[in-house]
């Protein structure tokens, strides 16, 4: 059982905690800290007013003309709970710290209270201040690090010195142990991430920020400004996992089902046409996968208008690709024995749409007009036309008869820019556009896609984790915003090993389409050189069987979304057949293993006794020699490989794995007796 304590130092409060018995230092010099302004104060956060003081409660805080407030701990009032408080002209801050029901978890908490007479817009929050020194019971020798949305890459990290995670931070001993978990608790309001750095004695700093973009309290009100929550343990994994599932019993989730299907995006891009989805629809609906697929994804591209216009993002209507309507379209996708399904992207206004033309107004806007959201316009969600711009596109596609949506490019909701209501948190907007859809979904089922996870959870049934694929193994580009590139199977995989903890708990993760071809398709090619033309041969296309497999059984064993990406009647028998291999959806649960010792390999164990998957991103054979115990495995067994069907005896409670190639993943389950 982990229990937490603090005191009161001349520097700020010093908390202590550890397993068992041992209390030792978890952080010290804890000074929390707001970011404030006074609603007759200028409009931005780093405005110039500044805060008064009742001296009464509040001696030694501490203002600053950006409307900073630091609140040392040295100056706060204990209350009869147990928690600190402090007063200033405008708001009541109150702090504390609660054992949660799980014994491992504590909560921390600040809530404040506008106690003047005009209200308060609140920016950052700084639960301990600029930054809390880490104490020598919190090692760090690596850090499970989380990313904000599908293109900030999430990783295990060795050694970690100055990094930034989101949602949730995870830091251990090498081996897993004596760990340590810090997350943002409640999604519903603000945004969490922790910042970790080192001075230059060495000394570790942890500094979690919720950001709330200007949210609103009236006088008199009051709200939760941090929620926090620290897990101790000696699992690292299994408090990631538990993170996941304690900050979904906060916020509330809606888990879908893992659903199966095809999707048109990653043979035909954008130039998909109605003859060619029924060409595939009758292939898959008389193969060997037709019973074990759920629903067929029409991807973008089923709106261009055939006028010159390549793009008319915010025009949700049929194209020049669908003439007979989309309506038709779902119908013959439900004869055929399929459930429908639709990508939008409903934030994103292309400035060549109608929509732009018609209703500037309903855009976030700049200086000179609506803001430009990465080569396009975004909705205002706060603006009332905004929202019912919504409501009308997707009674419209319901209508036609569509089970399914995925709703991508939501992050361009959040880009800065001047609202139609200003008193309204960019999460506040995001999540009202977002309930807009789902009220109009009802129980039809949501992929979220391109968005920011947070602000999502209990609005979508499943949501993308990860980077594109495509058929490459690795590819470079942009690597100053993509780390691990983008367009390819090990980037994808990195996202669906670190985000793991996610599913089931937050939603069904969808670690993107199931690719296996040993070459490009044309459209595939032609989408590179639009978009990134020094890349379009160079590595070149087409997955090895080995990177292929890889890519199968990581999709299968963590149990995610399983839609294929190919063409069948395009691939040899060979790739087909493996294409096959991942069905039926494994439906147990599965974790990463503490099993961090040897670099870009990740072990996955599942619920399912006797399963464990061996993943290698890295470029060197590697030899894997693991204690059975670690894996879920009985002392003395055999494995075999659930694709290749190589077979492997231990003994001793020690499995000494076959040599993993580079770029391979193997899933070995025990052999029936």
């Amino acid at each position: 059982m982990t229990t937490l304590s603090y005191s009161i130092e001349s520097d700020g409060m010093t908390v202590y905690g550890d397993i068992g018995d041992r209390q030792r230092i978890l952080l010290s010099g804890v000074n929390p800290s707001l970011e404030i302004t006074v609603a007759d104060a200028p409009s931005s956060l780093s405005g110039s007013s500044r805060l008064g003081q009742r001296k009464r409660s509040s001696e030694g805080v501490r203002t600053s003309a950006a409307s900073a407030v630091t609140f040392p701990s040295a100056s706060a009032t204990r209350t009869a709970s147990g928690g600190l408080e402090w007063t200033t002209d405008h708001v009541r801050l109150v702090w504390t710290m609660r054992p949660l029901e799980a014994s491992a978890w504590h909560e921390i908490q600040l809530i404040a209270t506008n106690v003047s007479d005009a209200p308060i817009r609140i920016g950052e929050v700084r639960l301990f201040g600029e930054r809390a020194a880490l104490g020598q019971s919190v090692p760090f020798e690596i850090a499970w690090r989380s990313g904000s949305d599908l293109l900030d890459l999430a990783a295990l990290v060795r050694s970690p010195s100055a990094l930034e995670s989101h949602n949730v931070l995870g830091l251990a001993k090498s081996d897993g142990s004596n760990a340590t978990v810090i997350g943002w608790h409640d999604h519903r309001r603000g945004r969490g991430r922790i910042k970790l750095d080192q001075d230059s004695d060495g000394r570790a700093f942890l500094t979690p920020i919720a950001t709330f973009d200007g949210m609103s309290i009236s006088p008199g009100n009051r709200a939760s400004l941090s929620s926090w929550i620290i897990g101790r343990g000696d699992s690292l994994s299994e408090l990631m996992n538990e993170y996941g599932r304690l900050s979904a019993r906060r916020s509330g989730t809606l888990v879908g089902p893992a659903l199966t299907g095809w999707c048109s995006w990653y043979y035909y891009y954008d130039t998909l046409t109605a003859s060619d989805l029924w060409d595939n629809v009758d292939t898959l609906s008389t193969s060997k996968m037709a019973a074990e697929l759920d629903v067929i994804q029409i991807d973008d591209g089923w709106n261009r208008p055939g006028d010159g216009r390549r793009r008319v993002w915010g025009d949700w209507e049929a194209g020049a690709l669908f003439p007979d309507g989309m309506a038709n379209a779902a119908h013959r996708i439900h004869d055929a024995g399929f459930s429908a399904g639709l990508w939008l992207a409903p934030f994103s206004v292309d400035p060549e749409s109608d929509l732009a033309a018609a209703h500037p107004e309903w855009m976030v806007q700049g200086e000179s007009g609506p803001v430009d959201a990465f080569g396009c316009f975004a909705l205002d969600l706060t603006h009332p036309g905004a929202l019912g711009f919504l409501r009308e596109t997707f009674r419209r596609v319901f209508d036609w008869g569509f089970d399914y949506v995925k709703l991508d490019f939501m992050v361009h909701a959040l880009v800065n820019g001047r609202r139609y209501d200003p008193g309204l948190s960019l999460t506040d907007a995001f999540r009202a556009g977002l309930s807009t859809i789902r009220a109009e979904a009802r129980d039809r089922f949501i992929l979220g896609c391109g968005a920011p996870f947070s602000p999502c959870l209990g609005l979508v049934d499943a949501m993308r984790i990860g980077y594109d694929v495509s058929s490459r193994w690795d590819v470079r580009v942009n690597e100053a915003a993509w780390p691990a590139g983008n367009l390819n199977i090990r980037a994808a995989a990195l996202q669906t090993i670190w985000h793991s903890w996610m599913h089931r708990t937050w939603w069904i993760n969808d670690p993107d389409c199931l690719m296996v071809r040993d070459r490009a398709s044309e459209p595939e090619l032609e989408n590179v050189g639009q978009h990134f033309p020094d890349a379009v041969d160079d590595p070149p296309h087409g997955l090895s069987e080995a990177e292929a497999r890889f890519w199968v059984n990581l999709v299968w064993i963590t149990g995610g979304l399983t839609l294929l990406g190919e063409k069948l009647s395009a691939l040899t028998g060979t790739r087909r057949d493996l294409l096959g291999k991942a069905f039926p959806v494994n439906s147990a649960e599965t974790r990463v293993v503490d099993f961090y010792e040897v670099p870009d390999v990740a072990l996955i164990r599942s619920t399912r006794p006797g399963m464990i998957g061996c993943f290698s991103t890295g470029e060197e054979p590697v030899h894997i020699r693991v204690d059975g115990a670690r894996c879920g495995l009985p002392e003395t067994g055999a494995l075999v490989e659930r694709i290749t069907g190589r077979r492997l005896e231990y003994k001793g409670g020690v499995i000494r794995f076959p040599v993993l190639e580079p770029h391979d993943g193997l899933v070995w389950i025990m052999e029936e007796e």
